[in-house]
């Protein structure tokens, strides 16, 4: 038997979709359409809960995970349309480590996908998130300079794949953000103390990892998304820091953070750029990164997935394999155990023979003495462009005495005497530039040269406001909008500002020479707008602004607007009848709107011929009528034509309710009076009269009739019951 999951949903659409695609994950499925009480037991290993909209799906999660230990079942939350406040007070919860948002259908490849993965425990490596078959590239990162190289590489791929610019820019600013992550914060010692994160920026450029440590880097693109996973060996990210950081931005006055570590704005800014998001977590051994970027997604509400997975670690798996294999594999030591206790027996004898020949040829009388062979000098002329760099050779400093002081050396200069025939150490250091080293080997009696061109060692600046969205201007060009990574030449006195309608434009002056910092600013409204808030009972009605379509559905949040201003506001909702309200924004004020729908049912008349259709007196039109937006209530119909005599009445009122289509039809029958001269017949439910040969038309069934023979003559009442589809007569005698 296969692993059970309990789907919680009152949709039944989501249900069908739901049936559908865990069975075809390989799993069981139980529906339920309220939360059971109690969800322990080894049965289920997974909760799919289907939230309603609005403020209701968001108590009832919360409800779920305070009055449930889900600590041995995961839950995985469907949701409508949340924002990040409401995102992150779900996420707060232990329980809330998987939530994706679905818009009537859900994804069923995606879906299957985090279905497999959850019940599995199989989490880590970017082919879990793509179909079968895409290609996945891969490339590891150990410094800084590997780290540029990778996301060129990154960037070309996505470039040939015809991903559109702002996707791409959107790539390359996370690919930035997880891979500072995983080389600079996330390396911590056996304490969990962090390793570089506390490093001045300008020693971060020579951060070198360890080669089993090294950062893996895989991609992949298909027709829907561009995929990136960044994986650290390493296992120190939590989901407390990233909730914490994510608070921290969004609610947090003005601040500029210039501490050179830590991972939170970063963090920030990879959740504002991405569609999904799936953190891939085994404690204190690995953590995985996994970005999704919508190719077709537009929206600014991200992400829209978020989802962190646990996979525990055994007492004897502390690294993750960096090649031949994707983590969370089991490893199969044998070959590799042979092999290498091979090789080190071979180095082990190499290493005594050359000791034992060194011993013999040191004693042999018949050789003498050794002598060192001295190697031949060589000069090396340095260059930079642009020159005045710092040399060190060998580690140590070229410098020379200039009036009694030591000072450094600059390029261009000629270094003479140096050992020919091994390899040199070059380091230039200039400041505002990347420090530069090479290997250099001179050959006996031949000078040698290195000219290098210094790259300027740029200041990445990390740009969060408060709402997002606000364009960044530095120097008076603009870069982008918020949230944003700008790279700024180290040392340079920068101007930036940071606009957004609606509010005041923020303006700051800083300088680039202490290095990378994280600047956030609250935007204050600008005096010259006001706020509106719209809310509607019931709530879900789509509201339009000056006819344009507002995104998502009442209740919505406030919205800013231009003072002094009217603006025109239409309400549509199933079942209610479509309302228009005016409302006058003050400046500086907010204006709460507040609008009760009313609910609505349908009403279609239809006759054999053509009447005048009253409705509680009131007049619709000629059948047939068609009244799509009618209030509940109760209503009485009159169908009227003087021509042919008709005047028809309800006598039992009828009830419409909110969301019923009603149809009436009425099919009148022509019945031929037959009676003396003087006679006269009238129709109880009208005053009309009619004499010998006239035609009446009266509806099939039991027709109560008034006579009267003669003016002297008392009324009398006639009952004559009217066939459908046959000629009809009344005789009278």
């Amino acid at each position: 038997m296969g692993s059970r999951v309990l789907c919680i949903t009152q949709d039944a659409d989501i249900r069908k979709q739901l049936d559908f695609i865990i069975k075809a994950a390989g799993a069981e499925v139980d529906f339920s359409e309220r939360a059971p009480k109690s969800v322990a037991g080894d049965e289920v290993r997974l909760i799919v809960y289907d939230l309603p909209e609005g403020d209701r799906g968001l108590d009832e999660a919360k409800g779920f995970l305070k009055e449930h230990d889900t600590s041995g079942v995961p839950v995985f939350f469907l949701t409508h349309s949340l924002n990040q406040e409401q995102k992150i007070a779900l996420l707060d919860f232990d329980g809330c480590n998987n939530l994706r948002v679905r818009d009537g259908v859900i994804d069923q490849s995606e879906f299957a996908a985090d279905i497999k993965k959850i019940l599995s425990g199989n989490i880590f490596g970017l082919d879990k998130y793509l179909p079968y078959g895409s290609e996945i590239k891969r490339i590891y990162v150990s410094n800084y300079a590997e780290k540029s190289n990778c996301i060129a590489q990154v960037s070309q791929y996505a470039a040939r794949m015809k991903v559109r610019k702002p996707i791409r820019n959107a790539i390359e600013q996370v690919l930035d953000e997880l891979l500072m992550n995983a080389i600079y914060d996330a390396p911590v010692d056996k304490d969990g103390q962090p390793l570089f994160a506390n490093l001045p920026t300008e020693l971060r450029v020579n951060v070198q990892l360890d080669t089993k440590k090294r950062v893996r880097v895989e991609f992949g693109c298909t027709n829907r998304y561009f995929a990136i996973s960044v994986l650290d060996q390493y296992g120190s990210l939590r989901k407390k820091t990233i909730l914490q950081y994510w608070k921290k931005c969004i609610s947090e006055k003005n601040q500029i953070d210039q501490k050179p570590g830590g991972a939170g704005l970063g963090l920030y800014l990879v959740l504002n750029s991405v569609t999904g998001i799936s953190i891939n977590l085994r404690p204190s051994v690995a953590t995985e990164m996994v970005c999704l970027f919508d190719l077709n997604y537009k929206t600014r509400d991200l992400p829209q997935s978020f989802q962190i997975h646990y996979e525990q670690a055994s007492p004897d798996d502390t690294l993750l394999p960096t090649a031949g294999g994707g983590p969370g594999g089991k490893r199969s030591p044998g070959i590799l155990y042979l092999l290498t206790s091979l090789l080190i027996l071979i180095v082990a004898a190499a290493a005594l023979f050359v000791t034992q020949f060194n011993k013999g040829s040191a004693t042999s009388p018949n050789r003498g003495p050794t002598t060192e062979k001295r190697l031949p000098l060589s000069p090396l002329t340095i260059s930079t462009d642009p020159p005045g760099a710092r040399v060190s050779i060998n580690g140590k400093a070229v410098t020379r005495v200039v009036g009694g002081k030591t000072v450094d050396v600059l390029t261009p200069t000629t270094v003479p005497n140096l050992r020919a025939g091994q390899d040199l150490s070059i380091a230039l250091e200039k400041d505002g530039f990347v420090a530069v080293h090479r290997v250099v080997r001179l050959k006996p009696n031949k000078a040698g040269s290195v000219h290098v061109k210094l790259e300027r060692r740029m200041v990445s600046v990390a740009v969060t406001t408060a709402p997002s969205g606000a364009e960044v201007i530095v120097d008076g060009r603009v870069r982008g909008t918020s949230p944003l990574r700008i790279e700024i030449p180290f040392g340079k006195r920068v101007k930036l500002a940071v606009s957004r309608i609606g509010f005041k434009t923020i303006r700051r002056d800083f300088d680039t020479g202490k290095g990378n910092f994280n600047l956030h600013l609250a935007l204050p409204i600008s005096p010259e707008f006001g706020s509106l808030v719209v809310t509607t009972v019931p709530p879900g009605a789509t509201v339009k602004l000056d006819g344009k379509t507002l995104e998502g559905k009442t209740p919505l949040p406030k919205r800013l607007l231009k003072g002094e201003k009217t603006y025109q506001l239409s309400f549509e909702h199933d079942g209610y009848r479509p309302l228009t309200r005016m409302v006058s924004i003050p400046k500086g004020q907010v204006v709460t709107l507040a609008v009760k729908m009313v609910a609505v049912g349908g009403l279609s008349v239809q006759s054999n011929v053509e009447v005048l259709v009253f409705l509680n007196n009131r007049l619709l039109g000629k059948t047939p009528v068609i009244q799509p937006s009618l209030a509940a209530g109760t209503y009485r119909l009159r169908l009227l034509n003087k021509k042919l005599k008709i005047d028809y009445r309800d006598r039992i009122p009828f009830v419409v309710k909110s969301g019923e289509e009603i149809n009436r039809k009425y099919e009148f029958e022509k019945v031929l009076i037959k009676a003396p001269a003087n006679a006269v017949v009238s129709d109880r439910r009208s005053r009309n009269t009619y004499k010998n040969g006239e035609t009446m038309y009266l509806l099939p069934g039991r027709q109560v009739l008034r006579v009267k023979m003669a003016p002297d003559q008392p009324e009398r009442v006639v009952v004559h019951r009217v066939i459908p589809g046959r000629p009809n007569k009344i005789f009278l005698k």
